[in-house]
């Protein structure tokens, strides 16, 4: 396996699953900020999305549909 699908493997199903009493300290560490930082990502990628699926340009409200539904 070449090391781009181990990182992908690793990110997709690893860092999940990972036992976190089985690993020392660090790496729990290491392990639970990966994990917060990925699902943060994700989640602002799926509200970016969704805002593009519902038309709107920008999200700081100065596109024309959104300036004029918060006026």
């Amino acid at each position: 396996m070449n090391k781009a699908a181990q990182i992908k493997q690793f990110v997709k199903q690893d860092l999940w699953t990972t036992d976190l009493d089985t690993v020392h300290i660090v790496q729990r560490v290491g392990i639970q900020a990966l994990r917060l930082a990925i699902a943060v990502a994700l989640e602002v990628r799926h509200r970016l999305l969704d805002a593009q699926g519902a038309g709107h340009d920008r999200l700081d409200g100065s596109c024309g549909r959104c300036a004029s539904s918060a006026r």
